[in-house]
C-alpha cells in the first residue's frame, strides 16, 4: 500500500489500542500500554525476539510475568502468548507441546478478548503451516477441536479453524489462511473443479486481499508493526498474489507477488545489516524457494535464470545459517514434503521437483535431506 493510501485513513486512538494486539497474529509482536518501565521491559523481549535470541527473549519475558504482577489481565495474557511462541521457536525438548497447550487454553477460553483468542488461534495456525507436520496437526487438533478434523482432510481443518479465528473477530491472520484453502483447490484441482468453482475461489481470495488490505490500514501498517511482522503479512499475502497470478495471468497480480517477494529480501538484508540477525531469516528460505516456483510456473524457460538464482538462494541461507533455528522450519518442511502420502501430495511437492529439474544445488539438498530422486 502507498503513504498517500494510508493517509486517507484516519481512527480513533482507542480502536489503535484495540486493534494493536492483533498484530500477535504473526506471532512476534505486541504493544503493551502498562507503565513505562514495564513497556521497556517488553521492548527488550521483543528485540531479543526479533533478532532471533530466543533464550534471552525467555528469560526477559518470564522475569516480567512473575515481577509486573498488577499489570493488566490482557497484559499479562499477550505476555503469555508470547513467552508461548518463544518456547515454540527455540524447540528445545516439550517446547512444542507446552506453546500448543498454552494457545489452546487461551484460544478456548470465552472469557478472553477477543483479540487475544484469535492470536492464539492464528498462532497454533502458525506452528502447523512452519512445516506441515502431522505430528503438529493431531496435536492440535484434539479434544473440543477433533470435530474440525472429521473427515481426516488437513485442509479444510486449517480453513475451519482459521473461519474461527474470523469469527471471534475479524483479522488479517485468519484471512490470509482461509485464502490457503482457496489457493489450493485452484492450484492443485484445476482440472476437476468446475468453471464456477474456479470464478469463486478466485473472487473469493481477491475479496479477502481486499479485507486484508482495510485492516492493515487501520493498523497504520507498517509503521506500526516490526519488521518481522511485515514481511510474515508480506509472504502469506504474496501467496495468493501469486497463485492469482498463475491463475489469472492478470498483469497486477503478477507484478504484485514479485513486489511483495523483493520486498522481504530487502527487509531481510536491512535488518541484517541493522541487527546482524534477524528472525526474517526463518521466512527467507521459503520466500525464496515460492518466488522461484511461480516464476518458473508462470514463465516457465523465459526465466530460468532466475529461478535458478533464488532456488540456489535457499541453499545459500541454509548452507549459512549461523543458528540451526533459523532453518530448521525448512527443513522439516523439505522433509515432510517427500515423506507425506501419495495421495496428500500438492503443489509444495511438485515445486519441490520442478526446481529440482532446474539447480542441480537444490536437487542435492533435498537428496540430503530424504529425498529419493
Amino acid at each position: 500500500m502507498t503513504t498517500e493510501q494510508l493517509k486517507k485513513y484516519s481512527i480513533p486512538a482507542v480502536v489503535v489500542v484495540f486493534i494493536a494486539l492483533i498484530i500477535v497474529f504473526f506471532g512476534d509482536k505486541f504493544n503493551i500500554f502498562g507503565s513505562a518501565e514495564y513497556s521497556d521491559v517488553i521492548t527488550e523481549v521483543n528485540n531479543a525476539y526479533e533478532a532471533g535470541n530466543y533464550d534471552k527473549a525467555i528469560q526477559k519475558a518470564e522475569e516480567a510475568s512473575k515481577e509486573y504482577a498488577s499489570v493488566s489481565d490482557t497484559e499479562k495474557l499477550a505476555l503469555e502468548l508470547k513467552i508461548a511462541n518463544l518456547y515454540y521457536n527455540r524447540g528445545g525438548t516439550g517446547d512444542e507441546d507446552y506453546s500448543i497447550d498454552t494457545q489452546k487454553k487461551i484460544a478456548l477460553d470465552s472469557a478472553v478478548a477477543p483479540d487475544i483468542r484469535t492470536a492464539a488461534i492464528n498462532n497454533l495456525a502458525s506452528y502447523y503451516y512452519e512445516d506441515r507436520s502431522p505430528v503438529t496437526f493431531n496435536k492440535i487438533f484434539s479434544g473440543e477441536w477433533a470435530s474440525l478434523a472429521e473427515g481426516n482432510d488437513e485442509k479444510v481443518a486449517l480453513r475451519k479453524l482459521s473461519e474461527l479465528s474470523y469469527s471471534i473477530l475479524p483479522n488479517i491472520g485468519a484471512l490470509l489462511r482461509i485464502s490457503y484453502w482457496y489457493n489450493g483447490q485452484l492450484l492443485d484441482n484445476a482440472g476437476s473443479i468446475t468453471a464456477k468453482q474456479k470464478s469463486e475461489y478466485i473472487v473469493k481470495i481477491k475479496k479477502n486481499l481486499d479485507e486484508i488490505e482495510q485492516i492493515a490500514i487501520q493498523q497504520n501498517a507498517p509503521k506500526n508493526w516490526s519488521k518481522n511482522s511485515y514481511a510474515s503479512y508480506l509472504h502469506r499475502r504474496a501467496f495468493s498474489e501469486a497463485t492469482l497470478a498463475f491463475i489469472t495471468k492478470d498483469e497486477t497480480y503478477v507484478k504484485a507477488f514479485q513486489e511483495s517477494y523483493n520486498k522481504i529480501i530487502e527487509l531481510r538484508d536491512e535488518e541484517l545489516s541493522r541487527l546482524g540477525s534477524t528472525k526474517i531469516t526463518e521466512t527467507i528460505p521459503y520466500t525464496y524457494f515460492y518466488y522461484a516456483a511461480f516464476l518458473n510456473s508462470i514463465y516457465g524457460s523465459k526465466q530460468e535464470e532466475k529461478v535458478k538464482d533464488l532456488v540456489e538462494n535457499v541453499v545459500t541461507v541454509v548452507n549459512e545459517s549461523k543458528n540451526e533455528l533459523g532453518t530448521r522450519g525448512f527443513l522439516t518442511f523439505v522433509k515432510e514434503e517427500w515423506s507425506r502420502p501419495e495421495s496428500k501430495r500438492d503443489h509444495n511437492y511438485n515445486f519441490f521437483l520442478e526446481l529440482a529439474e532446474i539447480s542441480p544445488v537444490f536437487k542435492e539438498l533435498l537428496i540430503q535431506n530424504g529425498w529419493k530422486i
